[in-house]
């Protein structure tokens, strides 16, 4: 984690963004208790502020943009591993079929 996460500073909002959040960090059935164990909060509280009985703390709206902020960083990574390794695959499936070629018509 960041920086502690202060719960003085709710923003006074039910958002729908939380659960959508969860779920690209985390996806599946689980997020509410991950998200729980990543900011440090009991997985209750979580759960309260899906259902809005509670406001979602500023400080938990800057750290879980920091996570996503990470693994957007993460995944251009992976991206552009993978474009390469796609790129080099061509290059050589090229080279593959110009020595195919030249093989059946020589």
């Amino acid at each position: 984690m960041t920086a502690a996460i202060r719960f003085s500073d709710p923003v006074e909002i039910r958002h729908p963004l939380l659960p959508e959040v969860g779920d690209a960090l985390w996806g599946g059935k689980e997020w509410q208790h991950e998200m729980a164990v990543a900011l440090g909060v009991n997985p209750r509280r979580v759960r309260a502020w899906v259902a809005g009985e509670e406001p979602v703390p500023e400080g938990v709206w800057r750290e879980l943009h920091e996570m996503l902020r990470q693994q957007a960083v993460e995944n251009a990574r992976l991206s552009g591993q993978l474009h390469e390794m796609l790129r080099q695959q061509a290059v050589e499936n090229a080279r593959l079929s110009g020595l195919i070629m030249r093989q059946l018509y020589l």
